[in-house]
């Protein structure tokens, strides 16, 4: 317990560089958090539908107490995702004792691990709910194990269970290797079958009842997030989920290694990789190693406990499915998604968790196997657990050096290192004392000094946008807000070049004999004409229909001068600026995004330009009161 502390101590130090970071999306939450506090129901706009526009329901509900409470929203998500990460800590020790059969001092690998790892503390304190489904994924396969050998009359994991789709509705699929777990707990009369019976009822039921509930309230089993992201996915050819998962396959750093960071390979010789040292031993002799060389150790007569038995159970029936199904699945899910906009591999988290469970469950008795006498495996197995402890410590302090890694396409690779002396404690003090920074604040601004009071913007980039500018209704280009818009995405993905985008043209076959290259392009074309069909009824609902009073157009400019040539992004923005409605709206500002990316806002002409400076003063106090902790640049309320 004290070496657990302090490794949870080392997770907030390390973690401590990221307490002023912000992402946009998390203000998403808060918005129809405060909506829901002020009596409105689930709502984003002011008497607008109720609309599943977060995927975090669990999240959302926690975050109504401090929203009660006032307090500050995101320092609230922030300590809740501190700790939601010491718990998931907690729960891969655990799991790992579970896996092993006793208690060991190896266990703490695999909290080790992932206290040492960026990525893991990053999404820690980005304000959303990625580390909660971990911890509640490891708890749930932790008690899961604890129920079935002690057969709990009330199993406390199906409730877990239960509350992993609370959390986040894709936790399904990280459930799916209990089930086939518990299957061949019967088919070996390990478990009754009336004892999974009873798990199964006691996690089904009010499972279906809350999902239930939700297909009601909404109108629609899934989150509008995954039909504005993930349909018509086959149109995208950025392949970014592939590309990040062979990133944290082959190493979480040498993106950045390569040529940013050349301090990091120093370590790589000693595997014959230019990736720091677990980035290759932890992933195929830790995860691999689980699954195969613990296979071959069933075979062997004698283990532990004099069991056979009970080594091939654990080789072929707890390592599988504890283990490498979990982790094959989160790998598998970062390429269905098409990985993530955002740094530091958010959809990876969940196999980071259960690699390092992995690591920590089968490299300790790897020395079991080997054909020596019992006294020497011992000291083998000793040193093994030494070595391991050692490289990941070696590996961890190489990794805490990147700050962030974005990673959009092909060559789009963006690291950034952690500033000089980040560990001592003054420094670390330092870092949450730091005000929060905001990720658009001129956007945020100039809304909030050029907009009138319950109007409509049609624009991207919701999150903090709107949770300063509360007096705005929201119309999204991705339809998070809006079911109609929704279920015709605009298909965003990683931001292509102009070039890339000038130079895509669409293959039309016409021959007879298709191959099934061919066949597959044909269908893809079809998508596409179905895909412009949509973006047609889409520009005619924005700008017939809903006519908002404002559209924010996200422009990339073939220079840094805003008013050179451009191509607005994504689709659907491009199909509202070629509607003939378009004409009736005049710009009133072009924000700077990043290099050559510009926010384009427009008003409509019928719609005043002056807003009031009263009105404007009382917005900005309003936002300094929802949010004291964050950084203001407001020219008019200084």
């Amino acid at each position: 317990m004290l070496l657990f502390a302090a490794i949870a101590g080392l997770f907030l130090a390390q973690a401590s560089v990221y307490w002023s970071s912000v992402i946009d999306d998390s203000y998403i939450t808060f918005r129809f958090v405060r909506r829901f506090a002020a009596g409105e129901g689930w709502v984003f706009n002011a008497g607008g539908p109720r609309v599943e526009g977060f995927t975090n329901f669990l999240w959302a509900v926690l975050l109504l107490v401090p929203e009660w409470l006032r307090w500050d929203l995101m320092a609230s998500a922030k300590l809740l995702g501190l700790a939601s990460a010491v718990l998931a800590l907690f729960g891969a020790w655990r799991l790992t004792a579970a896996i092993r059969g006793r208690e060991s001092f190896a266990n703490l690998i695999a909290p080790l691990f992932l206290a040492l790892n960026p990525h893991f503390a990053h999404w820690a304190l980005m304000g959303l709910e990625t580390q909660l489904q971990v911890a509640l994924l490891l708890l749930t396969y932790w008690r899961f194990e604890c129920d079935r050998r002690t057969r709990n009359p009330f199993p406390t994991s199906a409730l877990l269970a239960f509350l992993c789709t609370t959390v986040r509705i894709d936790s399904v699929l990280y459930l799916w290797p209990l089930g086939l777990y518990g299957l061949s707990l019967w088919w070996t009369r390990r478990a009754t079958f009336q004892w999974g019976l009873r798990w199964a009822l006691i996690a089904i039921i009010p499972a279906l009842a809350f999902h239930g509930w939700r297909l009601w309230y909404f109108g629609d089993p899934l989150p509008n997030t995954y039909y504005a992201k993930q349909r018509l996915a086959d149109l995208e050819e950025g392949g970014r989920g592939l590309l990040q998962l062979c990133h944290f396959v082959m190493d979480p750093a040498r993106a950045s290694a390569t040529a940013a960071v050349p301090e990091l390979r120093w370590i790589g010789w000693l595997f014959l990789s230019a990736a720091p040292a677990l980035a290759w031993i932890q992933l195929w002799t830790g995860a691999l190693m689980a699954g195969i060389a613990l296979a071959a150790a069933s075979a062997a007569p004698r283990r532990f406990s004099n069991a056979p038995r009970a080594l091939r159970h654990r080789a072929f029936g707890v390592i599988p499915c504890l283990v490498l199904l979990p982790l094959a699945t989160g790998l598998w899910m970062n390429i269905h998604v098409e990985g993530d906009w955002m740094p530091n591999f958010r959809f990876l988290q969940v196999a980071t968790a259960f690699l390092s469970v992995g690591i920590a469950a089968a490299i300790p008795d790897f020395a079991l196997l080997l054909p020596i006498a019992p006294s020497r495996k011992k000291v083998v197995q000793q040193f093994t657990v030494i070595l391991v402890v050692y490289l990941t410590i070696v590996n961890g302090y190489q990794q805490t050096k990147l700050l962030s890694l974005y990673i959009f396409g092909e060559s789009s690779i963006h690291a950034a290192l952690r500033p000089a002396r980040w560990w001592q404690p003054a420094e670390i003090l330092a870092n949450y004392q730091k005000p929060f920074s905001p990720v658009l604040p001129d956007v945020s601004e100039y809304l909030l000094e050029h907009t009138q009071d319950n109007a409509t913007i049609f624009m991207s980039d919701i999150g903090q946008p709107l949770w300063f500018a509360h007096h705005l209704n929201l119309l999204d280009v991705d339809g998070l807000t809006d079911s109609y818009l929704s279920h015709a995405p605009s298909r965003r993905g990683y931001v292509p070049t102009v070039g890339q985008i000038h130079g895509r043209k669409t293959a039309f076959i016409q021959s007879d004999l298709l191959s099934a290259k061919d066949a597959a392009q044909l269908w893809k074309d079809s998508l596409r004409e179905e895909f412009d069909l949509f973006l047609k009824r889409n520009a005619v609902y924005v700008m017939e229909q809903q006519r908002p009073e404002y559209l924010l157009l996200f422009i990339n400019h073939s220079s840094r001068d805003p008013t050179s040539e451009g191509y607005v992004y994504p689709a659907i923005s491009a199909a509202v600026q070629r509607h003939p409605a378009f004409a009736n709206y005049v710009e009133i500002g072009a924000l700077p995004k990043i290099g050559n990316v510009y926010n384009h806002l427009y008003r409509r002409a019928d719609v005043s330009a002056i807003v009031p400076t009263e009105t404007i003063m009382l917005r900005y106090a309003e936002v300094r009161r929802r949010n004291p902790r964050l950084v203001i640049y407001a020219p008019i309320g200084k």
